[in-house]
């Protein structure tokens, strides 16, 4: 690590970083860094903790646009970084982690959306990909879709969760359209579980549709048991939607034939 910190210390015009986790002299070496932009972490299985929190200062990276973390074992340093840092100019985020415990996920979740970067912040990816852990029963859903109604600039929001189950009610689902007016793709995939059911409803989901106009992929979790919208009248029509994905939990049963009459792209 030393060794790395040496390094970087020497590029004094680096605009683009891909390395393993660092420790708290090099991000606040890197903070320094007026000409970086694009930053990506990659964590390794036998990495270990490298942040003390005897060294922990709060950091601002100015320029950077791009902001992704792989491979993640163990989240919490990385997390401990985003509650200590600024990224004003960011536009991208990614988190790729093997597993996000529901409390982690949700300080992660406030945590960027403290990170000012409401004015810029236009793509998000938050992945939690193990299916090796069970979602806890009786566990209470995630809910990322609030803390994100802040990015007024968001074009793309995907989060992946194997091990939990995330929380999106009509309401909710109004109001992200609203305020995320140019949404191009909105795809929230979890596992559900026999504590899980969706909340969308057909009906609400094609008064969302009408309010983003340039979405053109959308994936959620719908409860399609009840049809709340006649079949008859004027099919759901979207211009720019090419792909459209509604997700079943596993007690459901749809009628396929009644929803393609619903639905016209």
């Amino acid at each position: 690590m030393s060794l790395l910190s040496d390094r970087i210390h020497w590029c004094t015009r680096l605009a683009t970083l891909s390395c393993p986790m660092l420790d708290w002299a090099t991000w606040k070496q890197l903070s320094h860094l007026p000409t970086l932009l694009k930053l990506e972490i990659k964590q390794g299985y036998n990495d270990p903790p490298s942040l003390s929190k005897g060294d922990i200062v709060n950091l601002s990276f100015l320029n950077v646009t791009s902001l992704c973390f792989q491979d993640l074992y163990d989240s919490k340093d990385i997390i401990t970084v985003m509650q200590r840092s600024q990224f004003p100019s960011l536009k991208k985020f990614s988190f790729e982690a093997s597993y996000l415990s529901p409390e982690d996920a949700e300080q992660l979740f406030h945590a960027l959306s403290h990170c000012k970067a409401c004015r810029t912040l236009e793509e998000i990816t938050i992945c939690s990909l193990s299916e090796g852990y069970l979602v806890p029963l009786y566990s209470e859903p995630l809910t990322p879709i609030p803390h994100f109604f802040c990015f007024t600039q968001l074009r793309t929001l995907d989060l992946t969760f194997f091990n939990s189950c995330i929380y999106l009610d009509n309401d909710m689902l109004l109001q992200a359209m609203s305020t995320w007016p140019h949404i191009r793709a909105l795809k929230i995939d979890h596992s559900g579980g026999d504590h899980s059911s969706p909340e969308v409803t057909l009906r609400e989901l094609s008064t969302a549709l009408g309010l983003c106009p340039e979405l053109h992929t959308l994936r959620v979790p719908i409860n399609l048991t009840t049809i709340d919208i006649d079949p008859d009248a004027e099919p759901i029509q979207h211009i720019s939607l090419q792909s459209l994905a509604l997700g079943l939990s596993e007690f459901q049963t749809a009628d396929a034939e009644t929803i393609a009459r619903i639905i016209s792209t």
